[in-house]
């Protein structure tokens, strides 16, 4: 015989799940518990939203779900918030939310809520496990869908009879998830890529939150310190170049983005932080080539369809590492390297 929440926890920590987020409350608290028996770590918050995001900050940093627990109705509301920030950002999150006992659905049950209905819209996976044999089941399923593919939330609804309830159930331990995998461009775009950079007058590389989900330090200063082209970085990705490199153009943004001819964008989606890809802050005749996990972001708004790749962002950079060789810009004395000192030095 095995408690429902031990269940849980068990599977938790067979995926490999070492930090959960939340707020202490029945029924929830017992799977945090059973938890920490088993050394992970139960971070508490005095609400759920605020517990949520820093689920999801800690999906950004890992590359691994962040483990929210909240408790049923308003705990699930709460967290509700924390949704749409890891859609909108792309971040894995997984939520385990108490609910009421299912023999009571439609009595009028402490905090009841139908919150699959309610979440349904904003998961890329809302689930309940019918039965104590398929918790397991169940929950690997909702990790794997936060991590995988375009990365973002899932939830899983937890009653409270499958939580504090005693099963005749199995114990067969869960395999943990390997990372994500990873894909790679096509060399015939790799060196369509090169090309352009090669070829271009007033080049440029902008390096985006997505290459730091993806953990591409390396590649791109290597990238940025042999080619010499100028770059800056979205605001979630400072620190994966130094700002003291003297190839950093965050002080000119604006006159970059608006001179240059071929740009080379780097994990960052063409929303209003970019100004969306178009006119009037890019050239009406720019080439932007976007390098991204995700293929439906590629020809969004000024994207470049032709020239853009999908792939992991580290992968990526290394095929044109591999191809650029030892190719150097060597524009400095160029109407628009001129320009782009100008305006850092007066900003």
């Amino acid at each position: 015989m095995v408690y429902g929440e031990k269940l849980i926890a068990q599977t938790l920590h067979d995926l490999g799940v070492r930090v959960i987020f939340g707020l202490p409350g029945l029924p929830v608290i017992d799977i945090a518990q059973e938890g920490m028996n088993l050394g992970i770590r139960f971070v508490a918050f005095r609400n759920e939203q605020a517990a949520a995001y820093a689920a999801t900050a800690y999906g950004y940093l890992t590359g691994r779900p962040g483990i929210c627990i909240a408790v049923g109705g308003p705990g699930v509301l709460h967290v509700m918030t924390g949704l749409p920030h890891a859609t909108v950002n792309c971040w894995p999150l997984l939520v385990l939310g108490g609910s009421s006992e299912t023999h009571n659905g439609g009595k009028g049950a402490f905090q009841e809520l139908d919150a699959i209905s309610l979440l349904t819209p904003h998961a890329k996976l809302a689930i309940r496990p019918p039965d104590p044999d398929t918790i397991p089941k169940f929950i690997k399923d909702a990790y794997r869908a936060a991590m995988y593919g375009r990365p973002g939330p899932a939830f899983v609804d937890l009653p409270a009879n499958l939580i504090l309830g005693t099963f005749d159930v199995e114990r067969k331990k869960m395999m943990a998830l390997p990372e994500a995998p990873k894909s790679m461009a096509p060399d015939n775009k790799i060196r369509d890529i090169v090309n352009a950079l090669r070829g271009a007058k007033a080049p440029l590389l902008v390096v985006g939150k997505g290459a730091a989900y993806s953990r591409a330090e390396t590649q791109i200063r290597t990238l940025v310190d042999r080619a010499g082209i100028p770059f800056f970085p979205t605001p979630m990705a400072k620190g994966i170049t130094a700002d003291s490199s003297p190839y950093n153009f965050s002080a000119a943004r604006s006159t970059a983005m608006k001179q240059t001819d071929i740009v080379l964008v780097l994990g960052a989606r063409l929303n209003w932080i970019l100004s969306f890809g178009l006119p009037p802050k890019w050239s009406p005749t720019v080439k932007i080539i976007q390098v991204d996990f995700a293929a439906d972001e590629l020809g969004k708004n000024g994207g470049d369809p032709e020239l853009s790749v999908a792939g992991d962002i580290g992968l990526v950079v290394d095929q044109i590492l591999k191809q650029i060789g030892t190719w150097k810009w060597q524009e400095r004395n160029s109407d628009y390297y001129k320009a782009l000192q100008m305006a850092k030095l007066r900003n």
